[in-house]
This record gives C-alpha cells, sequence and structure tokens, in this order.
C-alpha cells in the first residue's frame, strides 16, 4: 500500500502522509529470486526463492503470463485479476492498478488492473453458520468452515417453487455436471416467480469494486411468505456470478481498445468442487470459464517463482509438466435472460448504495429513481375507476353537507 507501482519503491509522499519512517520498511524485491535462507529446524539451508500474494500467485499459476490474459480467485471474497503487460492503466471504472509479478530483478515488471469484492465464500458460511439454513457442504472431509453448494437442493422441484415452468431448463449445460440436478424434476430458476422475485446483494463490509463505499449495507429483496432458504441461497451463488459480471464490464469500459475476453480462468475454494456455481458464472457473465484440475493455483504459482529463481524450472518446462487439464463450462442461455437478471440485480444494488451504516439514507449519492423502476407504465385505465369513483362520491357527499348546513 505504500509501494509506488511505477519507481517499484516506497512513496516518499504516502510515507510522509502517515508518517512512517521509510528506514524501518524492508527493501522491496522482485517475487522470484533468492532473499535467504531457512537457518533452523527440518528445513536448515532451504532457500526462500519466492515471496507472492495470494491472488497474483494464482495468476502466474495458471500461466496468465501475457498481456490480456485474465483469471479470478473465489474464496471468502473474490478477486479478479487482468493482466496488462508493461502497462500501468489507470481505471475510470472502479478497478485497482496493480503489480502483477516481477520474475526476477531485472525481469520486466507485469502489471494488472484488480477488481475485489470482500464478500464471496464469506456470504456463503454467514448463510451456513449464521442463519444455519442447511446445505451440503463440498468436499469429503468438510471443515466447520466449509462453504457449502445449492446443488442437492435444486433437485427438489418444491425448493424452487410450484410454477411450472414454461422454457428449457436454465441450466441446459448443467445437467450432466451433476446427477442431483439431472432429473425431470428440475425446474428453471428463471422460469419460476419466486426466484425470479428474490435478489441478494452482500455487502456486509461495503462496496470495493467498483463503487467503493465503505458504509453501504446488504439487501436481501423481494422476500415473500412463500420464500424457502434455499431460494437465499441461489440468489446469494447468483450475486457472486454478477460481481464478477460487473468486474468484467468495467474491465471493458476501461480497456476498450483491447480484444474482448472471451474466457475466464477461475480458482479458489468454493468452485474447487461446485460445478454448479462454476456453470451459473459462466451462465450469467456470457463467456467460457475453464477451471484447472487443481485445488490451489497460487501454490503452483509460488512454486514456478521458486523455480525460476532456483534456475531448476523454465516457463515452458513448467507449461508442458506442471500445468493441470481444466474444466470447460460453456454459456447455455442467451443475452436477453442473461441481460434481464443482471438489470434486476442491478436495481437492488442502487437501494444498498443509498443505504448507509445506522439506516441514514444517502439519497443525494444515488438517484432513487430506480426505486420505481419496477412500476409498469401498461396497467389498464380501468384500474384507476374505483379510485376515481371513490373521490368523486366523497367530493359530492362534502359538497352536499356544506349545502344543507347553509340551509
Amino acid at each position: 500500500m505504500l509501494m509506488n507501482i511505477e519507481s517499484l519503491q516506497w512513496d516518499t509522499r504516502l510515507t510522509s502522509f502517515f508518517g512512517i519512517p521509510q528506514k524501518i520498511l524492508p527493501q522491496i524485491k522482485s517475487c522470484s529470486e533468492i532473499y535467504g535462507y531457512v537457518n533452523a529446524g527440518l528445513l536448515t539451508g532451504v532457500p526462500i526463492a519466492s515471496i507472492m500474494g495470494d491472488e497474483q500467485a494464482s495468476l502466474l499459476g495458471q500461466l496468465c503470463v501475457k498481456a490480456g490474459s485474465i483469471t479470478c480467485s473465489y474464496n471468502e471474497g473474490s478477486s479478479l485479476l487482468f493482466n496488462t503487460g508493461q502497462e500501468i492503466i489507470d481505471s475510470d471504472n472502479g478497478l485497482l492498478s496493480t503489480v502483477a509479478f516481477k520474475l526476477g530483478p531485472d525481469a520486466e515488471t507485469f502489471y494488472a488492473l484488480e477488481g475485489i469484492a470482500p464478500c464471496a465464500g464469506t456470504a456463503i458460511t454467514w448463510l451456513n453458520d449464521t442463519l444455519m439454513i442447511p446445505t451440503q457442504q463440498l468436499g469429503n472431509n468438510s471443515s466447520p468452515n466449509c462453504h457449502s453448494t445449492l446443488v442437492h437442493s435444486l433437485s427438489d422441484p418444491q425448493v424452487i417453487g410450484g410454477v411450472p415452468s414454461t422454457s428449457n431448463t436454465y441450466f441446459s449445460g448443467v445437467t450432466h455436471l451433476n446427477p442431483l440436478v439431472s432429473n425431470n424434476n428440475y425446474r428453471s430458476p428463471t422460469t419460476t416467480r419466486i426466484c425470479d422475485e428474490i435478489t441478494f446483494v452482500p455487502a456486509f463490509s461495503g462496496w470495493y469494486s467498483p463503487y467503493w463505499k465503505y458504509n453501504s449495507r446488504g439487501i436481501i429483496s423481494g422476500l415473500t411468505s412463500q420464500t424457502k432458504s434455499q431460494q437465499i441461497v441461489y440468489a446469494t451463488y447468483e450475486a457472486i456470478a454478477f460481481q464478477t459480471r460487473q468486474f468484467l464490464e468495467s474491465l471493458t469500459r476501461d480497456c476498450k481498445m483491447w480484444p474482448p475476453i472471451d474466457r475466464l480462468l477461475v480458482g479458489g475454494d468454493i468452485v474447487s468442487d461446485n460445478n454448479f456455481l462454476l456453470q451459473l458464472i459462466a451462465d450469467l457473465c456470457g463467456l467460457t470459464i475453464e477451471k484447472p484440475q487443481t485445488t490451489s493455483p497460487p501454490c503452483l504459482g509460488a512454486m514456478l517463482a521458486a523455480g525460476l529463481a532456483m534456475k531448476i524450472l523454465t516457463l515452458d518446462h513448467f507449461r508442458t509438466y506442471c500445468v493441470p487439464p481444466v474444466d470447460i463450462f460453456q454459456p447455455s442461455i442467451g443475452d436477453a435472460l442473461r441481460d434481464a437478471r443482471f438489470s434486476r440485480w442491478m436495481k437492488t444494488v442502487q437501494k444498498s448504495l443509498v443505504l448507509e451504516y445506522g439506516g441514514k439514507s444517502n439519497s443525494r449519492a444515488v438517484s432513487t429513481e430506480f426505486l420505481f423502476e419496477d412500476k409498469t407504465n401498461e396497467r389498464p385505465v380501468s384500474y384507476s375507476i374505483p379510485g376515481t369513483i371513490f373521490l368523486f362520491s366523497s367530493f359530492t357527499i362534502l359538497l352536499v353537507a356544506e349545502i344543507l348546513l347553509q340551509k
């Protein structure tokens, strides 16, 4: 936070502003060189040759080493990194300019644009641990904090609602991924009234990218007496996907002259064994999702950086022998349906931006026109007749009463 990303040195203005003497700060080095050696324990003498942030290591571990490559990690929060090569792009749409990696003291510095959402897996854990919503945990060795999935719940037609499906299944591509949703009883969430009404914005600690409003609060919109807990879980997964779409739209506006993004590499705890969520992200973002068949892309990235520093690995060798195969998820819905769902979710986002801590309204910051966007202008004129009759009759009674009093 105190480093100047252009000079790769401690920023004098920032350290002066925060009152931090630069002499107490360590020397800044690349992420791939020998910093020292372990001097105690079983690993004595082993060189320490790689230091990377989690998201940057994931970017490198999935070999996103060329400008234009992109990855998104889903853990407690979600983080999207877009490799911009040696170019620093100042975002006008809520993204951060950051260092991606520097593979050696004399190597070129690669930069990235980053989108951050603080709540992804955190929102699912909140449903599990705080609201006690029962869901099927991921993996065979689940810990108490393990994230959960909705796949089993969606196999129950009563969970999604009693409205018969009137179109093709929303996730036409997910049925071959898990037998729990590949039965004739599975109903499309997008064609059921209740799921269409529920949206969730998990802004528990405010908004990061692209709004940067620390005092916003989360909202669940559209609850009725018929709402089931699993529908809220579905809305949570949908919010995770839509947060990614927000990053991608900001990125498109910032990089108008770059080739369009048509695929996204993903990793992280909550997608490591959750094909349902991966298909949902593909559908709602409208691009191909590729998930490496490994639970920890960041470890691969740190290993590659260390191997390069020790001169026991090259990028070509790593690409040939160390990169795992990927599972591919293709979009299975059209743009109209995708955009309609996103538009509805964005209305709830706007409401969360209006709210501040303590329930105050921040109406100056955001227009409140969205509060009436659901109102239709196509209602028949006959809808106004009862009210007109009531007003006219009330006025007549008052007029007659006034005349009688005068007599």
